[in-house]
C-alpha cells in the first residue's frame, strides 16, 4: 500500500486579483486528510484571469505542464489540476509517473459511482462548449441528464454575493432533479466549493464539490500506491525544442 503521509502539489491556474495562494491553501488543507501536505503554486502564465472557455484554457497548458514536470523531482506524491477545464491533464500524465488528477474527471467519475445520471451546474453559457468537449472526450455524455447555467460569471461566484450564488445553485439544481431527471449534481466551478453539503440537504441528492472530489481521488491513489498506466500515457521521447 502507499503512503499515509503525502505531499500534493496544486498549480493554480487562476491569476490576477482573484488569485490568493494563502486562501486557496487553507481551502485545500480543510479538504485534505491529517498529515497531507498541500502546496499551492501559482502558474505564471500570460492569459485571461479566469478560465471560462476552450480559448481561455488553452493559455494555461504549457505553464501547468512545467509545474507538473518538476513535481516528481520535488518529492511530491501527486498533482491536482485545480480547474474544471482539466487543462494539460493528459499531457501531464505523459511526463510524470506520480498521479496527476483532474478536477473535472474526478467529479464525473464520482458522479457515475453515486447515481445513474448527473447534471453539471455551469457558471455561464460560455463554458458549455468546454464542458461538452470534456464529456465527449471522457465518454461520459451518456450519463448526463443536463447542463444547467447559473448566469453568474466566475468572478461573481468568487467575489460576489454568496447568498445569490447559493440560491442560483439551488434553483438550477432543483430543475435538474425535477425536470431533467438528474440523481447527482456536479458543481461546475471550483469557486462553488463549500456549498455542496447544504445543497445536497436541500435538493435531496448527492452534490459533488469538485475540490473535495479531486483531493479525495488524489489521496486514494497515493494510499493505494497506484498511478496512471505508462502504457496508456507513454513518456514522450526526447526531442529538440525550437
Amino acid at each position: 500500500m502507499g503512503k499515509a503521509r503525502m505531499r500534493i502539489k496544486i498549480p493554480t491556474a487562476i491569476t490576477g486579483p482573484l488569485a490568493s495562494v494563502e486562501d486557496d491553501t487553507k481551502q485545500w488543507l480543510a479538504l485534505a486528510s491529517p498529515g497531507t501536505e498541500v502546496q499551492v503554486v501559482p502558474v505564471h502564465a500570460k492569459g485571461p484571469e479566469t478560465i471560462e472557455s476552450i480559448y481561455d484554457a488553452a493559455f494555461y497548458g504549457p505553464s501547468l505542464l512545467e509545474e507538473i514536470k518538476t513535481a516528481e523531482e520535488q518529492g511530491f506524491d501527486a498533482v491536482i489540476v485545480p480547474c474544471m477545464a482539466d487543462p494539460g491533464l493528459h499531457a501531464g500524465r505523459e511526463i510524470a509517473s506520480i498521479p496527476v488528477v483532474g478536477t473535472a474527471e474526478s467529479s464525473f467519475l464520482l458522479a457515475i459511482a453515486l447515481g445513474h445520471r448527473f447534471s453539471e451546474l455551469e457558471p455561464t453559457r460560455e463554458g458549455l462548449a468546454l464542458t461538452r468537449q470534456l464529456l465527449l472526450m471522457y465518454e461520459f455524455e451518456k450519463f448526463v441528464a443536463s447542463l444547467r447555467v447559473l448566469g453568474l460569471s466566475v468572478e461573481e461566484i468568487r467575489s460576489g454575493d454568496k447568498g445569490a450564488v447559493k440560491q442560483a445553485i439551488l434553483r438550477e439544481g432543483r430543475k435538474a432533479v425535477e425536470e431533467d431527471g438528474a440523481d447527482v449534481i456536479v458543481l461546475g466551478c471550483t469557486f462553488m466549493a463549500g456549498i455542496a453539503e447544504e445543497a445536497s440537504e436541500q435538493l435531496g441528492v448527492p452534490v459533488i464539490d469538485p475540490l473535495a472530489a479531486a483531493m479525495g481521488f488524489a489521496e486514494m491513489l497515493v494510499r493505494l500506491g497506484l498511478s496512471h498506466s505508462k502504457e496508456a500515457y507513454m513518456t514522450p521521447s526526447p526531442k529538440k525544442m525550437t
